[in-house]
């Protein structure tokens, strides 16, 4: 067997439900001189039959197969790191168990890092796609569940964007640069009860870091399935008070991403200062605050916004002065390896 010049990567956990479509998409792929490719699925501790779902639906052949891996760390940040180490392609292509990608997908996301060398990945554009009605307030936050046009735009002076991992290509070469700087994820995200997210913003801020940029391109497209639950402006409260607390983690990146990238000067991190500072912005709209608590208030930005500065807050607070301990490690860490 040839080795793939693509691997798809998927994590899943108790993803049967969905599976059989992503499946289903997967087998209908358009491929290219009928390139090779593998499908590396990491069963992030599954406790259904998800494994079976995908041996049973994905179609193999003698260019088509398909490996599956195991992470026993809980949390999408373990599974996506463990998976990237283990693909062979020179190409990588993430595909969510929610995500059913369209025929040319796969097309598309080649032609696009083939044409731009210096690319380390390129985004996609997502469509929600859901068996329940989708609410009217979604379109105002659909870039929260990694739905819609990616906006890449930036001043000179601003870092730059990174893009979403669902239905995304990658560069495998940028990729093993980025692991290599040996960087054990802050954001493990999701995991149990957690709402903390991020853990592809980080392995693309380390790309950033390794000198790839991104890029978006609107032509690779997927749907991606929204079940009931994620359509409620409860859980979308709730998903607001882990992106908070995710920020808290981007920021240590985005400084030294701008002292490296843009060449401002390193300043001391001092976590009491930065947890005056979410108090003072949580309590800058208690009325939003309140809001977020109390019915009848689905789509207005200011509980957004309160959640999400509530989590930013609680995360400073609960870690207090480790977060500037994981700051100066990780400034350090990466300066060296980026000098070596």
């Amino acid at each position: 067997m040839k080795p793939p010049i693509v691997s798809i990567l998927s994590c899943v956990y108790n993803g049967a439900s969905e599976l059989p479509q992503a499946m289903q998409c997967l087998n209908a792929l358009e491929r290219p001189n009928d390139l090779p490719i593998e499908l590396l699925v990491v069963d992030n501790n599954s406790t259904d039959d998800s494994v079976s779902q995908i041996q049973n639906k994905f179609i193999q052949n003698d260019r088509t197969f398909l490996r599956i891996i195991h992470e026993k760390r809980q949390g999408a940040g373990w599974a996506t790191r463990t998976g990237l180490k283990a693909c062979r392609g020179e190409f990588i292509a993430i595909m969510d168990q929610d995500n059913w990608v369209r025929p040319d997908w796969l097309t598309a996301g080649l032609a696009a890092l083939q044409a731009d060398k210096k690319l380390g990945g390129v985004g996609s554009l997502n469509h929600a796609v859901s068996k329940s009605k989708i609410p009217p307030w979604f379109d105002r936050y659909q870039s929260n569940f990694a739905v819609g046009p990616q906006k890449m735009e930036h001043a000179p002076e601003a870092l730059p964007p990174v893009i979403w991992s669902a239905g995304c290509f990658l560069r495998a070469e940028a990729v093993k640069q980025a692991l290599a700087l040996d960087i054990e994820p802050l954001m493990v995200s999701r995991a149990g009860k957690s709402m903390l997210a991020g853990d592809d913003t980080e392995t693309f801020m380390l790309m950033q870091l390794c000198g790839w940029r991104f890029s978006y391109d609107p032509r690779i497209q997927i749907d991606h399935f929204m079940p009931e639950k994620r359509l409620k402006w409860r859980y979308y409260l709730r998903m607001r008070e882990g992106n908070g607390r995710t920020a808290v983690y981007v920021d240590i990146y985005r400084r030294i991403l701008a002292e490296i990238l843009l060449g401002k000067r390193g300043q001391d991190y001092q976590w009491h200062h930065e947890l005056q500072k979410a108090r003072s912005a949580l309590l800058s709209d208690p009325l939003g605050l309140l809001a977020a608590t109390i019915p009848g208030f689905e789509g207005n930005n200011r509980p957004a916004l309160a959640m999400s500065r509530w989590g930013a807050y609680w995360e400073r607070r609960d870690q207090g002065a480790e977060l500037e301990k994981i700051y100066n490690s990780l400034r350090k860490k990466v300066l060296n390896k980026l000098g070596d």
